[in-house]
């Protein structure tokens, strides 16, 4: 053989091998998030059964123990540190970060608006998943879950101090996340709620308050009705005069008379009636001028039409849009995060509806997203889509990463 020769395939012998520790480093080089990204990746089908499972775990609002069971199981498995639950249900786990640096929560809520004897068969078919409460918001606590082991399965080391917190009864008036941020002792720099569709990015929270109004007077056959009072004439005589309240274009205030009912028989004065009233707007001083003119206006009508009349408050949902959310740093994060996982023009929103409504009536900046898209909420029919959750996990991996 000759020297050329020889020395040619020393050459290549070196490129060979300087190729495969560049290679090599290239690998060693990937960031903590990128291989939190791999994971997600390679955890598809645990994610999928983990998903089923949870769907099957009936969880209606104040019956939320079995999952929350399950996902305290999940967390210790996960490894989480301070793993807690308090007296409303709430079960939470706490992800290290750098020492000193903020408080970031990400809540999901575990309850559903099925009751526990909802028949509940989850079908996957077509890269979707049949199934009530599929979407709203087993999803959710499921890629928080998964979120959460992603990072430590590479060792990403967030800049804040990651709290994962799984709520209860956030379907009847968000009572979990206010009893959490009232009773824990935590107090969040920065709150994700993890709810609604994959893809937008919400800063704003929708101020909702329904109450009942009932109407009682002496009952009485309809042949000596003349002249008397009566529920029904109550009930109508409030409801028409609310329908003619003014309500304001900016900022936007609702409000609508969504449910009736009363009387026995069709031969008797209606004793008792009763309707409820949906009142909404994001400002919650608008709110309130709203709600005491729909207060006042009931009061007013079952005086004048001689019928006593008691009222309830059924939800109470604060309001509030905190002074510059949209270009707050965790709104931009957020929105960062869409565009990391492909999402190029992600959806903004500065009315939301959800556990976000109660950390920013207190005055700390949240967001909520979801991480996937579903059709059908709050129905028997409701349907998940599938493959939008792995991007949705590693959204809240790159919030997680990038907070600080």
């Amino acid at each position: 053989m000759s020297r050329v020769s020889s020395g040619r395939r020393t050459i290549w012998a070196l490129l060979g091998i300087v190729a495969v520790i560049l290679a090599a480093s290239t690998v060693l080089a990937a960031s903590p998030l990128d291989n939190a990204f791999a994971y997600v990746d390679s955890q598809r089908e645990s994610i999928l059964n983990d998903w089923i499972t949870l769907i099957k775990i009936p969880a209606p609002s104040k019956q939320e123990d079995d999952r929350a069971a399950w996902v305290k199981a999940k967390m210790q498995e996960i490894g989480l540190a301070d793993i807690a639950s308090d007296e409303a249900g709430n079960v939470w786990g706490s992800y290290p970060g750098a020492s000193g640096g903020p408080v970031l929560v990400f809540a999901a809520h575990m309850d559903t608006v099925f009751s526990k004897d909802t028949p509940i068969n989850p079908e996957v078919k077509e890269g979707k998943i049949f199934a009530p409460g599929s979407g709203d918001n087993t999803s959710s606590v499921v890629g928080m879950l998964y979120a959460a082991k992603a990072m430590r399965a590479a060792g990403v080391v967030p800049k804040c101090k990651v709290i994962f917190l799984a709520t209860v009864e956030e379907e009847i008036g968000l009572n979990g996340m206010r009893y959490f941020l009232e009773h824990s002792g935590i107090t969040p720099d920065y709150v994700v709620a993890v709810d609604g569709g994959f893809g937008g990015v919400t800063y704003g929270a929708l101020g909702i308050e329904w109450y009942k109004a009932t109407f009682k007077v002496p009952g009485g056959h309809t042949l000596s009705s003349t002249g008397k009072p009566s529920g029904a004439k109550s009930l109508s005589a409030a409801i028409s005069k609310l329908y003619e309240i003014p309500l304001k274009e900016d900022p936007k205030c609702y409000m609508n008379i969504g449910t009736l009912g009363g009387g026995t028989v069709p031969n008797a004065i209606a004793s008792e009636t009763w309707f409820t009233a949906d009142m909404r707007s994001q400002s919650a001083e608008e709110l309130a001028k709203l709600r005491d003119q729909v207060l006042a206006v009931i009061n007013d009508q079952a005086k004048a039409t001689g019928a006593d009349v008691s009222i309830e408050a059924l939800t109470l949902i604060p309001a509030g849009l905190l002074p510059g959310a949209e270009n707050h740093k965790l709104t931009q994060t957020a929105a960062a995060a869409l565009k990391a996982v492909g999402v190029e023009n992600p959806r903004f929103s500065a009315s939301g509806a959800c556990d976000s409504n109660v950390s920013i009536a207190k005055g700390i900046y949240s967001v909520a997203l979801g991480v996937t898209k579903s059709q059908n909420g709050h129905s028997v029919d409701e349907v998940a889509e599938i493959e939008p959750i792995y991007a949705g996990i590693k959204q809240l991996i790159y919030i997680a990463s990038m907070m600080d």
